[in-house]
């Protein structure tokens, strides 16, 4: 399983939110070939199945208007 958000402690939201950080979420619907190994000698060879997204209008707006204002836009993401 993914661990990029295991830093990311409710007292570090927080923190962040404090110094100005918007944050918002995007929700993904991984399949079970998400915890599949690669065994192809390429990656681009691996065939994964479809995954769904969530991508909603507020969050999509909050995301351009960020990027049309020259903020900074990071992804980070983990599978609970």
């Amino acid at each position: 399983a993914s661990t990029a958000g295991l830093h990311f402690t409710p007292d570090l939201l927080v923190e962040l939110r404090r110094m100005g950080v918007e944050m918002t979420f995007i929700t993904l619907q991984i399949g079970l070939d998400t915890f599949r190994p690669v065994k192809e000698e390429r990656v681009q060879d691996h065939q994964i199945h479809t995954e769904w997204y969530e991508l909603t209008a507020p969050v999509a707006e909050q995301i351009n208007r960020a990027k049309l204002e020259g903020r900074r836009v990071i992804a980070v993401g983990t599978t609970a």
